[in-house]
Formats: structure tokens, sequence, C-alpha cells
């Protein structure tokens, strides 16, 4: 029941790369805009949810901070920043748990030794999320309390391959716990769910949460 548009921004995917080539800030926004701008001409539409996975996200709320037509954002696997309770979840259970302290201890001297060219001891391989630079936690408070001034709704849904970065649900209201959310910010972990949704049932949830977010909180 909602009109959907999904681009590319210039030089990615479907998308031709423009003149300026490179993917600077300033580029990234106004390919958003304009395409805000085109369903406004065309179809008569004056306000925005928007929507992005990863990167994506981030260039969700960078557009969202500075258009005010834009009314949600649904931030796929979006901006994480840790709390003292995110370090308990993530660390605790190694500390209190003799095996894994041993494992490690295992890993620490065969690395010493020189023998950590054996597979079978080599730590587990954590995907790396540091696709773009977080921006400092005093400037997205900032953002964040411009956003909840003029009503913008905030959705976050992590996956389950980001519990390196965002492991309670929680954890994004508590890192800015200065700020009064008034109710419009919502997050959910679908914990079994990979980063781009690769199973179809994660797939076709995701789309169900989706839709019951906008449902509530737009045609209430």
């Amino acid at each position: 029941g909602y009109r959907a548009l999904r681009f590319d921004i210039a030089g990615i995917g479907d998308s031709l790369s423009d003149k300026s080539g490179g993917f600077d800030e300033e580029r990234l926004i106004n390919d958003v805009i304009t395409a805000m701008n085109k369903l406004e001409q065309n179809k008569g539409i004056h306000e925005f949810v928007l929507m992005g996975l990863c990167t994506g996200a981030a260039n969700a709320h960078k557009v969202a901070v500075v258009d005010k037509r834009v009314r949600g954002g649904i931030f796929l696997d979006g901006y994480a920043y840790p709390t003292w309770r995110f370090y308990i979840r993530r660390y605790l259970p190694g500390l209190i748990n003799p095996a894994r302290v041993i494992n490690r201890l295992r890993r620490s001297t065969g690395r010493l030794s020189g023998s950590a060219m054996n597979t079978s001891d080599s730590p587990e391989k954590v995907e790396d999320f540091d696709w773009w630079k977080l921006p400092p936690k005093a400037e997205l408070r900032k953002e964040l309390t411009t956003l909840i001034d003029r009503g913008v709704n905030l959705f976050y849904v992590h996956s389950g391959s980001r519990r390196e970065v965002y492991n309670y649900q929680h954890q994004f209201a508590e890192a800015f716990s200065s700020i009064d959310f008034n109710g419009k910010l919502q997050v959910i972990i679908n914990a079994q769910a990979d980063h781009t949704y690769t199973m179809t049932e994660d797939r076709i949830k995701l789309l169900d949460q989706i839709s019951d977010w906008m449902n509530k909180v737009f045609k209430s």
C-alpha cells in the first residue's frame, strides 16, 4: 500500500557513473534528494521514509538530517555504538567459561611458539563490519536530537551477523540515554538472519516487520 522506489547511488549496481566520480558525502546526499525530487514532481509525493542497508543506512540517516520531507528511516544494520552492557554480554561468557579461556590461552601460546599456522588452532574469523567510519558519538547525538525534534520515526533492524557490534535490543537507546526518543525509536534484532537476508524465510519476516512498523507509525 505504499509507493516504493529502489535505486542505486550513481556508479553502484544498476546506476551509471556520473562525471565527477567518487563517493563523497555531498554527492551521495544529492543523489538521494534528486530521486526524492523526481517522485515529488512526477507522483506528487511530499513525505518520505528512507531505507538503506549498511552504508545505505548511513546514507539514509544523512539525508534525513538535512531534508525535512523525511518522516521516517528504516536502517538495516545501521549505526551501532557500544555500551557497558554490550561489553559484558560480549566478553563475560568467554571469561567465565573455562574451556574458552583454555582455548584462548592455547591459541596465544601457539602464536608465540610459531605454531599458529595450524588452522585447527586459529581463532574463529570474525566478519569485519567497519564498512564506514562511525561519526563521533556527540555528532550523532546532535543529529538524532534534530530528527526526534522534527518528529521523525526511526526503525533500526540488526541482523544476527552484527552480534560483534550490536548484541541486545536496547543498546542503541542506552548508548544515547540522554535523548528522549519520545516513542519515535524502535529496534529489532533478527538473530537468525545474515547481513543480506539470504534465506527466503528471513527476508519475508523482515518485510513483514517493515510493513507492521509502517502501518503502526503512519496509519494509526
